[in-house]
């Protein structure tokens, strides 16, 4: 093994001058503090990286996070929205039915089980309250109807569960998918089509998916704005990486698209001003929309803009005002 250092039996063996073993030592030491030096910086280059992946794993985390709250919301909100208008059980059955997300949702389970879930935390809290209730009879009675009817709704929530389940061999047809309407400009024209065709190419794949992620009922990525008096306030999006599709539920299974985009940065003024114009036109019109929904040619004109769309997307050549 080679010696890093010339000690005094060398000197002697090797006949070596004092000066020269000097130097040699010095070189020596030089050439160890430059390879300590490299071991240090290869040390903290993987501790950097490590770090960084650390890092980078736990923002994935939350983002799916994030993702799974944003449509267990979704589905939720609705539910909660329309339960408050039903006054039949029928009425009740079919809402829960409706609002569920479908058995093809790589989530189903998780977004199904975490509604349950609210419903008998909720069912608990009203069960404290009734116990803690001191001299109030008819407090007591109307948490007792209140709590009854959210036991119900568990109940609902499971048989429609099984039936979706029973259902599960027959195949989606075109009859039982969501039907797409399409926000019309002041002018006639389709917002849809304008941004798209104002859109890279590149997109138009996952612009499809996400589209057909709507109609199949799927809704990828989904998130619904908190109503609370902004521009967004009730409006929902499924989301891609970077791409965006706004839309609002009209109707059981009719949903209308409001916006598609390339998202920027949330500090884009421009690009904010831009979303919430789109959105205050569309409920400023949204009634005229609501009133066309059972006129028949109406729809059929809704579909073939949606098969040029589809299609325009699949062959990366969209035209505008196409009707297939």
């Amino acid at each position: 093994m080679k010696k890093l250092f010339i000690n005094k039996e060398d000197l002697a063996t090797k006949d070596l001058s004092l000066e020269m073993a000097i130097r040699y030592n010095i070189g020596q030491a030089n050439t160890i503090r430059k390879e300590i030096k490299k071991l240090q910086e290869l040390k903290y280059s993987e501790t950097k990286a490590n770090t960084e992946i650390k890092k980078a794993v736990a923002e994935k985390n939350d983002s799916q996070e994030e993702e799974g709250e944003d449509e267990y919301l979704y589905y939720y909100s609705n539910l909660q929205l329309e339960l408050k208008t039903a006054t039949t059980e029928e009425e009740k059955r079919n809402i829960i039915k409706n609002n569920l997300p479908v058995l093809e949702n790589k989530n189903y389970m998780i977004i199904v089980n975490r509604i349950r879930a609210e419903v008998y935390k909720e069912t608990l809290e009203l069960k404290k309250l009734k116990s803690e209730v001191v001299k109030d009879k008819d407090f007591e009675v109307e948490l007792e109807k209140e709590i009854q009817e959210l036991e119900k709704v568990s109940r609902m929530i499971i048989q429609s569960q099984f039936e979706q389940i029973d259902q599960l061999s027959s195949p989606l047809t075109e009859q039982n998918q969501n039907k797409l309407i399409f926000l019309n400009t002041p002018g006639g024209a389709i917002y849809a089509e304008n941004d798209l065709i104002a859109i890279s190419r590149e997109y138009y794949e996952g612009f499809k998916n996400l589209l057909l992620s709507i109609e199949n009922g799927t809704f990828k990525n989904v998130k619904k704005f908190p109503g609370n008096g902004t521009a967004l306030s009730g409006i929902a999006e499924v989301k891609d990486y970077k791409i965006r599709v706004l839309f609002d539920r009209v109707a059981r299974d009719k949903y209308i698209i409001i916006d598609i985009f390339v998202k920027k940065s949330d500090n884009d003024k421009a690009y904010q001003e831009s979303l919430r114009a789109r959105v205050d036109y569309y409920k400023k019109n949204k009634n005229v929309i609501l009133s066309s929904l059972d006129d028949e040619s109406y729809l059929n004109e809704q579909a073939k803009i949606r098969n040029n769309i589809i299609q325009g997307l699949e062959k990366k050549n969209l035209v505008k005002g196409m009707r297939i």
